[in-house]
C-alpha cells in the first residue's frame, strides 16, 4: 500500500460495500426507504472502518512497531475483528436510526396531508 495516501484502503472497502449494496437492491423489490437505509448504512460502515484503521495504524507506528511477522499478523487480525464488529455495529445502528426517522417522517406527512 502506498504510504503517502493512508486512506487508499477506503477506496477498496467503499467499492466492495457499494457492490454489495447494489446487489442487495437489485436482488429484490426494495422501496426508496430501503435504498436510503442501505446507503447510509454503507457510509457508516466505510467511515467507521476508516477510523478504526487509522487509529490502529497510528498505534502500531507509535507504540508497538515490532518487526516480527507473527506479531504483525496477530495485531492486524485482532484489528480486523474489532474493526468488523465496530463497523457492523455502526452500520446497523445507522440503518435502524434511518428506519426510525423515515417512519416518523412518513407518519408526520400522513398527519399533515389528511
Amino acid at each position: 500500500m502506498n504510504r503517502n495516501n493512508s486512506l487508499s484502503v477506503l477506496n477498496i472497502v467503499g467499492s466492495v460495500c457499494s457492490i454489495i449494496a447494489l446487489l442487495l437492491t437489485l436482488s429484490g423489490n426494495f422501496a426508496l426507504k430501503n435504498i436510503v437505509q442501505i446507503v447510509f448504512g454503507v457510509i457508516a460502515v466505510v467511515g467507521m472502518g476508516g477510523v478504526v484503521y487509522e487509529v490502529a495504524d497510528y498505534y502500531w507506528e507509535s507504540k508497538i512497531n515490532i518487526d516480527f511477522w507473527a506479531i504483525k499478523v496477530l495485531y492486524w487480525l485482532s484489528v480486523l475483528i474489532v474493526g468488523l464488529l465496530l463497523a457492523g455495529g455502526a452500520g446497523l445502528g445507522v440503518f435502524c436510526i434511518m428506519d426510525l426517522f423515515l417512519v416518523m417522517g412518513q407518519s408526520a406527512l400522513t398527519f399533515v396531508f389528511q
